[in-house]
This record gives C-alpha cells, structure tokens and sequence, in this order.
C-alpha cells in the first residue's frame, strides 16, 4: 500500500520535526483578536505558513488550520481513523447534535 504524503496526528507527535509550521507561543495568549475577527486571523496563518499550520492552543492541547481541499479530504474521509479529537470536542459536538434536530 502507498504511503500517504500527509502525514498522521500520531506520526507528527513522535517528531516535532515533523509537525507543520505555525507561530511560536500559545493560541490562549492571542484570544482577543481571534474572538473579534477569526477569519482575519486564520487567513494570516494561512498566507504566512501555508495549507497547513500548527497552532498550540496552551500547554497539552494543539489545533491544526487545514486550509487545503485535498488535506481536509484526507482527514475528514479517506483516513479518518488516524486523527482523533479530544473528548472536550467530542462531548459538545454530541451536546451539540442532541440539540439540533431536522423537521
């Protein structure tokens, strides 16, 4: 089987070398903007450090910008089972969906 060129949550965190580009320091310190205009300040990352960017949040917790179609297909369909989220994302997202109904 190939070996895919994006490589997985856990292959990056067995290396920092391997981790993508993204601004030195925590995300927590930068709240002010992103809450005011988050779509500014992730059009910034992205035009600076490319389609994919690391972006710790605080000590213990990271968030990735994917930024490229052919990325976020990787992640969100076609290897799905190599990225994990963290049980905080989980749990509001099940919140979230027991609170949202079609009709």
């Amino acid at each position: 089987m190939p070996q895919s060129p994006i490589p997985s949550v856990q292959a990056a965190r067995k290396s920092k070398f391997n981790l993508p580009p993204g601004p030195k320091g925590y995300l927590l310190f930068q709240l002010a903007q992103l809450q005011h205009q988050p779509i500014e300040y992730f059009g910034q990352m992205w035009q600076k450090y490319g389609d994919l960017v690391h972006l710790p949040i605080m000590p213990g917790f990271t968030l990735h910008l994917v930024s490229h179609p052919d990325h976020a297909e990787h992640i969100l369909s076609s290897h799905q089972e190599r990225y994990g989220k963290p049980d905080l994302f989980l749990k509001s997202m099940n919140l979230l969906q027991g609170l949202v109904t079609v009709g």
